[in-house]
């Protein structure tokens, strides 16, 4: 299951992501694949979101359920 499923959806564009407070801003599409490489259990991840003009954030806490392959 996916931390933010039902809250990202399709048209939104990704602006940054931050892990414990350490704000990056997103320019390409891997980055966010790169910067949560470097998330841990228990870290928190703040998404920002541009959606019809408007900046959203979206928060969660990464447990084991979202490192585990499926």
């Amino acid at each position: 299951t996916s931390p933010v499923k039902g809250q990202i959806m399709v048209d939104d564009v990704l602006l940054a992501i931050s892990i414990n407070g350490e704000k990056r801003e997103i320019t390409r599409q891997h980055h966010v694949i790169d910067y949560m490489l470097w998330a841990r259990v228990g870290d928190t991840v703040e998404l920002t979101v541009l959606r019809d003009s408007q900046e959203l954030t979206f928060s969660f806490t990464i447990t084991d359920d979202y490192l585990t392959a499926y």
